[in-house]
């Protein structure tokens, strides 16, 4: 199903799944954190994982449902991106659609090569 709404100086929304579907996706991916697990590089983030019930493979970490839905219910609907320049501040909140290259991109395509690397703040020339 896609459903479109679009109101003058809103945010147009985008629809491709039902509630039921991402009822289904939300529920699969639980399943998927407590049995398949996830790879946790970082020693300290292992340690609070474990302290919240999470169980520890070596690097592997399987995070129990409840300790997302924990997490889930803690946190703000909305939040602010901040930056250098405060005019240009993203607020991030459900009815809000923002488009770029995204915010949090370590690597990315090189355009002039097409090989992927780490984001840089300067070319290396």
């Amino acid at each position: 199903m896609i459903t479109t709404h679009y109101t003058d100086r809103g945010t147009p929304r985008f629809r491709v799944l039902t509630d039921e579907q991402c009822r289904e996706i939300s529920l699969a991916t639980l399943a998927c954190l407590e049995r398949v697990g996830v790879q946790v590089g970082n020693a300290e983030a292992r340690d609070l994982l474990a302290g919240a019930g999470a169980r520890i493979d070596g690097v592997r970490v399987r995070i129990p449902a409840h300790i997302i839905r924990q997490a889930l219910a803690t946190v703000p609907p909305a939040f602010t991106i901040w930056g250098r320049d405060p005019a240009r501040a993203i607020y991030v909140a459900p009815d809000r659609v923002h488009f770029g290259p995204g915010l949090t991109n370590t690597y990315f395509i090189d355009p002039e090569t097409g090989q992927r690397r780490f984001v840089r703040l300067r070319p290396t020339r």
